[in-house]
C-alpha cells in the first residue's frame, strides 16, 4: 500500500505536466489490484489523491488478520532457516515464493475463505506504523468517502478459472467435502450450506463445478452486491456491472482484462470485441464524469446491475438469490 501511495503522490504532483487534472484522478484495479484499490478508502495518507475507483473482481472482503500475518511470517522464516524478518530482504523472489507456498494450502481456493490466508490486505490499523485507519469494508459503510464514485464488477464464473487451469489442485472429489468446507472454513450453518450447494448444482454437476460456483458467489458476487449497497446507503454513487461470457471468452476471472486496459484481444470474436469495447468506453465515461452515458447507479432500496455478454441468468435476480442464500453469513 505504501508503494501505491507513493505513486499516487507522484501523479498528484506531476499529472498537470501531462495535461491531466490532479483533482480528477480515476484508478482502476483488477483482482488483487482491485482490493488494493478499495483499501485506499481506509488509508488517510491517500485522501485527496484520487476521485474515482473502478474495482474489477476484487473487493474489501480480502482482509488478512494481523495475528495470521505474523504467524505466516514466522512459518516462512523457519522454512528458510532465518531468524529475523529483515533477512527476507536478502532472499530472491523465487525462493521466497516457494517458501510461502510450502506453508500455505496447495489448494488455492482454501486461501481465500472467511479467514483470508493470503492474497489480501493485512490488518495493520493497530500497529505503530500501520497505514490503515479501519477495515476498508467498515469505511465504505461509514460514508466517510461517499464523495468517491465507484464501479464494482464481477464476472459470472470467476472461480471457474481455477477449474479450467488447475482442476487437480482444487477438486474436492465429493459434495460432502464441499459442504464441510462451507461449514468449517466459511462458518456457514450446515442446512444453509446444503441449500447453497443445491443452488450451485449439487446432484446435477460435478463437485468441482459446484465448488467453483460457490466460491464465485462467496468471494465475488456477494461482496460486490453488499459493498455496492453499503456505498449507496452511505450516500455514495456506485455502478455495478456483471460480465458474462462471449464467444471464445468464458466469464472466468480475468475475462474482462482487455476491456479494462482498452485493448482488443488477438483473434477475438466480434461478440468479445463488442463486450470488451463496452467496458473500455464505460471506464472512459466514468473517468470523464459523463455519468449520463452510464447505466443507473445502485439505489439504497434497489439493486441495479448492468448485464453484458451472454446471459445464462439475469444479474439482478441472481443477486437477490445470492443475498437470500447467504443471509446472515459474514462477508463484507
Amino acid at each position: 500500500m505504501q508503494d501505491i501511495i507513493l505513486a499516487l503522490k507522484w501523479i498528484h504532483q506531476y499529472i498537470g505536466l501531462f495535461g491531466g487534472d490532479a483533482n480528477q484522478v480515476t484508478l482502476t484495479g483488477h483482482s488483487a489490484g482491485s482490493f488494493s484499490l478499495l483499501t485506499l478508502l481506509a488509508v488517510p495518507e491517500a485522501d485527496g489523491l484520487y476521485k474515482r475507483l473502478a474495482a474489477f473482481s476484487g473487493y474489501a472482503a480480502r482482509y488478512i488478520p494481523a495475528w495470521w500475518a505474523e504467524e505466516l511470517a514466522d512459518k516462512v522464516l523457519k522454512t528458510l532457516d532465518l531468524t529475523s524478518p529483515d533477512q527476507l530482504l536478502t532472499v530472491d523472489a523465487k525462493s521466497l515464493t516457494n517458501a510461502v507456498n510450502q506453508v500455505l494450502p496447495t489448494d488455492v481456493l482454501k486461501r481465500g475463505n472467511l479467514n483470508t490466508l493470503s492474497i489480501g490486505i493485512v490488518e495493520d490499523e493497530f500497529l505503530p506504523n500501520g497505514v490503515l485507519k479501519a477495515n476498508p469494508a467498515d469505511v465504505i459503510k461509514s460514508g466517510s468517502h461517499k464523495d468517491v464514485d465507484l464501479i464494482i464488477t464481477s464476472t459470472m464464473a470467476e472461480a471457474s478459472w481455477y477449474a479450467a487451469h488447475m482442476p487437480d489442485n482444487i477438486d474436492p472429489k465429493t459434495i460432502e467435502a464441499v459442504i464441510d468446507e462451507m461449514v468449517y472454513d466459511c462458518h456457514i450453518p450446515r442446512k444453509q450450506a446444503e441449500a447453497i450447494a443445491l443452488h450451485c448444482g449439487a446432484g446435477k454437476d460435478s463437485p468441482l463445478n459446484v465448488r467453483t460456483r460457490f466460491f464465485t458467489d462467496y468471494n465475488f458476487t456477494l461482496p460486490a452486491i453488499r459493498e455496492a449497497h453499503d456505498h449507496a446507503q452511505a450516500g455514495g454513487r456506485v455502478y455495478q456491472l456483471s460480465v458474462g461470457p462471449a464467444e471464445g471468452s468464458p466469464a472466468y476471472l480475468g475475462t474482462d482484462m482487455y476491456g479494462i486496459v482498452g485493448q482488443a484481444a488477438p483473434d477475438a470474436s466480434q461478440e468479445q470485441l463488442d463486450r470488451d469495447a463496452f467496458i473500455s468506453q464505460a471506464l472512459l465515461n466514468f473517468a470523464t464524469d459523463q455519468h449520463e452515458k452510464l447505466w443507473s447507479p445502485t439505489k439504497v432500496d434497489q439493486i441495479i446491475i448492468k448485464d453484458i455478454g451472454q446471459r445464462p441468468y439475469n444479474g439482478v435476480e441472481h443477486a437477490k438469490t445470492v443475498l437470500q442464500l447467504f443471509k446472515g453469513i459474514s462477508r463484507p
